[in-house]
């Protein structure tokens, strides 16, 4: 049994390198693609590439020119590396990497667990700790990573969706991985909301980085908890998040253990404030 990893990589070059490294200790073939996307991320162009580049033959770089809408694009690439894996074998099974997401060596114990169970499950969805501003500051979420090949026809489908006809069920591992979205650049997080979906508007989503997490103040998070439910009637930091994955008063819950070596070795565990991280027109706030 063989773990695929796949991480499509933009813009990210601060994050580049614990990325490599991360996926390299999980996975046993890695497959990177570094690809704008769409026309209007290509602004933010960075030394990821030539970083990926630096890791030599233990990551398989992918060939992707394709610029679309993030709802489109991203299922094609997933299935462009699945062509070049040397491991695109049935019995295998699929990890979807991003730059943002890091998983202890205890949480991927559980999941290589639970691909050796006799149980017929076909897919892993992970808990994780949504980190916000920094990394003290989080809210929970979830989502499909790991993805069984049961046949060479199992494909992906927008958006990012196992597309199987295998009958076995997902299964759902607690315990957190770490997740760092709203940490990364939030200018580049705009832009590529503005391309995410065809023909569908996000301009609140727009609104609510620009109007709420722009300003957030982790002192007083009633009053932006407040200022939030006015713009969009949510009792809570986000613009569209179910209050379940907040505490009870839908503040942020407060971390205060480890994050795995390879972050803490980067050092991004000390900033305290990643929207001044970023060169913009942020910075000056």
């Amino acid at each position: 049994m063989k773990i695929i990893g796949i991480l499509t990589m933009w813009g990210c070059e601060v994050w580049a390198t614990s990325a490599i490294e991360h996926a390299l200790h999980h996975c046993d073939e890695v497959l990177c693609v570094v690809n704008a996307h769409a026309d209007n991320l290509k602004p933010f162009e960075d030394m990821t590439l030539e970083i990926v580049q630096s890791f030599g033959n233990k990551v398989k770089i992918v060939p992707f020119d394709l610029a679309y809408h993030h709802y489109g694009v991203k299922s094609r690439i997933l299935n462009t590396c699945l062509t070049y894996s040397s491991n695109h074998e049935v019995g295998n099974w699929v990890m979807v990497l991003d730059v943002d997401e890091y998983y202890s060596d205890e949480y991927m114990t559980g999941i290589r667990n639970i691909m050796k169970m006799e149980a017929n499950f076909n897919q892993i969805v992970v808990t994780s700790k949504c980190f916000f501003i920094n990394m003290q500051h989080y809210y929970r979420s979830e989502h499909f990573r790991l993805f069984k090949i049961t046949s060479k026809d199992d494909c992906f489908i927008p958006m990012q969706f196992w597309a199987t006809k295998d009958t076995g069920l997902p299964c759902k591992l607690e315990g957190d991985i770490h997740h760092y979205s709203l940490l990364l650049n939030p200018l580049m997080k705009i832009a590529q909301w503005k391309t995410e979906y065809p023909g569908k508007a996000q301009a609140h989503k727009v609104k609510w980085i620009e109007k709420i997490y722009r300003h957030y103040d982790l002192n007083n998070e009633e009053y932006w908890i407040n200022e939030n439910f006015k713009l969009f009637g949510r009792r809570v930091p986000l613009m569209d998040t179910d209050k379940s994955a907040f505490d009870e008063g839908g503040k942020l819950f407060k971390y205060e253990g480890e994050h795995i070596p390879i972050i803490t070795k980067s050092g991004l565990d000390k900033i305290s404030d990643f929207r001044k991280f970023y060169p913009g027109p942020w910075e000056e706030e």
